[in-house]
């Protein structure tokens, strides 16, 4: 299984300048370094014997603006949040502080074929989303017992 990666535009047009942390390589001390910045939304993936299961913080979203699929052996899921400031009745109000933006994010997990892709299983409750991906019986450990000759 492989983990790709994970695409986030908080703008959508303009990356930011510390994205790629290898333009301060040499310039700026250690020290003065950006530190990385994490993913966003938060995802663990955990593997038990039988089942891979994704979960993701996603406060905010509907589970309507949620979209996954499987193709090809790859696990993608796609969130996106408009714009939380409503441009109705602009004459009737005045913002005084916007923050909060639209945003888009896209996540994706390479699990090939050792996964059964009709038994796949998402829910959704209190902002965060769990995938439930089963393996196929072919991809469990299968114990192999050891004969023993004796002469």
């Amino acid at each position: 299984m492989y983990l790709l990666q994970s695409t986030r535009k908080p703008n959508g047009f303009f990356p930011s300048l510390f994205d790629n942390s290898a333009f301060f390589s040499g310039f700026l001390d250690e020290g003065l370094r950006p530190p990385q910045r994490l993913s966003w939304p938060a995802i663990d993936l955990v593997e038990t014997k039988g089942t891979y299961v994704v979960e993701a913080d996603l406060p905010g979203i509907e589970e309507k603006d949620i979209k996954i699929e499987f193709v090809d052996g790859t696990l993608r899921v796609e969130a996106s949040r408009q714009k939380s400031v409503n441009e109705e009745n602009q004459d009737e109000r005045k913002v005084h502080l916007n923050e909060r933006q639209s945003w888009t994010f896209r996540r994706s997990f390479e699990f090939g074929d050792v996964v059964d892709a009709e038994k796949i299983h998402a829910s959704f409750k209190n902002g965060t989303l769990r995938i439930e991906v089963p393996k196929q019986e072919r991809a469990l450990p299968k114990p192999i017992q050891i004969n023993v000759a004796r002469h």
